[in-house]
C-alpha cells in the first residue's frame, strides 16, 4: 500500500523529531553543566587543578592529593541537598584565602567540582543550626580567654558554640546530645559535620 497519505505530514513530523532531538541535547548539556565548575576548572600538565574560588575569586592551584575525603556525616549533609550524588566518592579542598569548602567528585579524572560550602554554613545566624532554637548571648563580658569553651565561666543549654571545622553554630544542648558527653570534655563533636573540636562560645 503506497504511503502517499504521509505526504502532508512529512514536514510536521520532521520538525517534531528535530525539536525533540534539540531538547535532549539541551537537557544533557544542562546536566553536564550542573556537575562542572561554572568558572572553568582546568587540568594542568602536572595533574594539578586550576580554578577560581567561587567565593573570593582567587585563583587556586591544587594537587589531587590535597583533596580530603569527606567523612560520613559530611557526605550525609552533602547528599541530603544533592540526592543525585548518592554513591559517588566526594572530597573537599578548603580555600586558604576565604576558607570556603569546595566539594569535588573524585570518581572521575580529573575530579569534578560540585560546589562550595555544601555542608558548611555560609553565614552565622542567632539560631542553632541544628534545632533552630534562638541562642542567648553569654552573660559575661566579651573576652577571648573566657570565650574558650574550656575556660567559660558558665555554659547554659541555649548558649551557642562554634565548630572550628565547618563554622556551624549549635547550642550547647545539641552539641552535648550529639556527642553524648559534656561539651567541656575533649572529643565533643559538631552535630552538623561530626568533627571536633568545638572550642569557641558564640556571641549573637
Amino acid at each position: 500500500m503506497p504511503l502517499t497519505w504521509l505526504g502532508p505530514w512529512i514536514l510536521p513530523i520532521t520538525a517534531f523529531v528535530a525539536l525533540v532531538g534539540a531538547g535532549v541535547v539541551v537537557w544533557l548539556a544542562w546536566r553536564i553543566r550542573e556537575e562542572t565548575d561554572p568558572s572553568g576548572i582546568r587540568s594542568r600538565m602536572d595533574n594539578s587543578l586550576e580554578f577560581e574560588c567561587s567565593e573570593c575569586q582567587k585563583t587556586l592551584v591544587i594537587m589531587p592529593s590535597e583533596l580530603t575525603r569527606l567523612s560520613g556525616p559530611e557526605m550525609a549533609l552533602v547528599v541530603g541537598g544533592r540526592p543525585k550524588l548518592v554513591g559517588r566518592k566526594l572530597a573537599e579542598y578548603v580555600c586558604p584565602h576565604c576558607e570556603a569548602s569546595h566539594c569535588f567528585a573524585v570518581d572521575r579524572v580529573p575530579p569534578v567540582w560540585i560546589g562550595a560550602n555544601l555542608y558548611a554554613p555560609q553565614a552565622k545566624s542567632n539560631n542553632c543550626q541544628e534545632c533552630r532554637k534562638r541562642l542567648r548571648a553569654p552573660h559575661w563580658p566579651p573576652d577571648a580567654a573566657a570565650d574558650n569553651v574550656m575556660n567559660a565561666p558558665d555554659l547554659r543549654p541555649d548558649y551557642g558554640l562554634v565548630c572550628s571545622r565547618c563554622g556551624a553554630v549549635c547550642c550547647v544542648a545539641c552539641v552535648a546530645q550529639y556527642s553524648r558527653q559534656d561539651v567541656r570534655e575533649e572529643g565533643a563533636r559538631c552535630p552538623r559535620c561530626g568533627r571536633s573540636p568545638i572550642n569557641t562560645v558564640f556571641r549573637p
